[in-house]
């Protein structure tokens, strides 16, 4: 079955409702509440392993601080050796991230219905859950050569979110935005190098990869990163 993500948002919001209305009691550790909560998380591009109920704290130099104030659910990154630790000692913990973001979503929730006090339609609340999703899924890989090199976006900056109150949610680049100097990272051969726009001419413009010298070279009237995948795609597709 293909499921949309309009259809994850609408039972998200279902799932919440349930979840903020005081008479009705909602099993929060279901197997099908925790597997509709990591359907979110995936849906947004997050690399989670699993969700579970309970605290996750990220280690500081004087006390532990507490990430997930609005929700009672933590996200486990799949590369985390130990899921059984609640206590993240590296800010960069992708458990850190994902479960922040899951718990800002919830508190964009809470905002929109007043922590439960407003009724709020169901398509209202889908609606903010499919933006937010949308927002987090980071720029699709844009292949560049023959040989599977891609480009992928500059991950956003992690102390710039879209409001200081909502420190998990972030602009990620899309296709309709204009492309930047610094225009992405190359994601072949474990390279990992960003690679930027060096110079241009009449009708083109160079780009270079600092870690490994790759180079790639397209028309100088390309504004946008769709536009730059639709280029490279018919490019490719000349070569086959």
């Amino acid at each position: 079955m293909n499921t949309t993500l309009e259809d994850i948002a609408r039972r998200f919001a279902e799932f919440y409702l349930l979840y903020r209305n005081p008479s009705v009691e909602t099993d929060l550790t279901s197997d099908t509440a925790l597997a509709l909560l990591l359907e979110v998380v995936r849906s947004a591009g997050f690399d989670a392993n699993h969700i579970e109920v309970g605290r996750l704290y990220q280690s500081n130099r004087h006390e532990d601080i507490l990430i997930n104030t609005n929700c009672p659910f933590r996200v486990i990154d799949s590369k985390r050796k130990d899921s059984s630790k609640t206590v993240c000692t590296s800010r960069g913990d992708a458990s850190i991230w994902m479960t922040e973001w899951l718990d800002c979503v919830f508190l964009l929730l809470n905002r929109k219905t007043d922590w439960g006090r407003n009724t709020v339609d169901t398509e209202d609340i889908a609606r903010l859950i499919e933006t937010e999703i949308k927002r987090a899924q980071p720029l699709p890989l844009i292949r560049i050569t023959d040989t599977k090199d891609c480009l992928g976006e500059i991950p956003p900056r992690k102390d710039i979110p879209i409001d200081r109150s909502l420190p998990g949610i972030f602009n990620h680049t899309k296709n309709t935005d204009t492309i930047q100097t610094e225009l992405g990272i190359h994601t072949q051969y474990g390279c990992e190098g960003k690679i930027f726009i060096r110079y241009s001419n009449d009708t083109s413009r160079v780009a270079t990869c600092e870690k490994c010298g790759l180079q790639i070279i397209f028309p100088k009237e390309i504004q946008t990163y769709g536009e730059l995948r639709n280029h490279f795609t018919a490019l490719l597709e000349q070569k086959t």
